[in-house]
């Protein structure tokens, strides 16, 4: 993906299953992380995987493009300390969420200071460490 010519991609849907998540978890962050450099505005991605772990890059909670954005996983989501997503219009959040820190939320909607849309989703798995 990187060695494609510098033009923007619009939109990047991800749907991966328990086996390829499994297998290629790493090169599936890379993916992600890659494609976040060419202004991604819309970014969709499901993830049906029961294991810990970080699946998202961190870039795509300090992607200046970034309008939509709809998340569906089965893992831990670890939000960082610092979280800039300007132009955030919409936001989902679906799935079994497990929380790193009771703070992840607060700390997650005050990067998004042009949200619009918040759909979320939780589920009774939470796991405060």
């Amino acid at each position: 993906i990187l060695q494609r010519n510098r033009s923007p991609i619009r939109k990047l849907s991800v749907c991966a299953e328990d086996r390829l998540v499994e297998r290629f978890q790493m090169a599936l962050e890379f993916f992600i992380s890659a494609a976040l450099q060419f202004d991604v505005q819309e970014l969709d991605i499901v993830v049906s995987h029961s294991a810990t772990g970080r699946l998202f890059p961190i870039e795509i909670f300090i992607c200046k493009t970034l309008v939509t954005v709809k998340l569906s996983w089965q893992v831990n989501l670890l939000v960082p300390s610092s979280v800039f997503l300007p132009n955030l219009k919409v936001l989902h959040l679906t799935g079994p969420v497990g929380l790193i820190d009771e703070n992840y939320f607060p700390r997650l909607i005050r990067g998004c200071p042009s949200l619009e849309e918040l759909y979320l989703v939780f589920h009774s798995f939470v796991c405060y460490n």
